[in-house]
């Protein structure tokens, strides 16, 4: 059953050539595709919803780890701004 603002990437399609389609990540805490999207310059984080893991924890690789759901909005709306100001420039 298809979930609501999830999206499944087929087997075949790299993740790359996905994640460079995205304006930021949201990772579970410690995929690769939040590291992926670091090195393309996409911002990235961790998601911690347990509030169990250190936030310092070194397997996060310097890539932020959020925890909990007010902290997470926070931070999407921070990308969002940042998207709105580089969308609304004028070419």
């Amino acid at each position: 059953k298809a979930k609501k603002n999830v999206v499944e990437i087929p087997p075949g399609i790299a993740p790359q050539r996905f994640i460079k389609k995205c304006c930021a990540l949201i990772s579970a805490p410690f995929t690769g595709t939040a590291i992926i999207g670091h090195l393309l310059g996409i911002p990235s984080v961790y998601y911690d919803p347990t509030s169990y893991l250190d936030e310092k924890d070194p397997a996060a690789n310097g890539i932020k780890i959020i925890q909990g759901k007010i902290a997470l909005a926070k931070w999407i709306n921070k990308i969002h701004k940042k998207i709105k100001i580089k969308t609304s420039k004028k070419i």
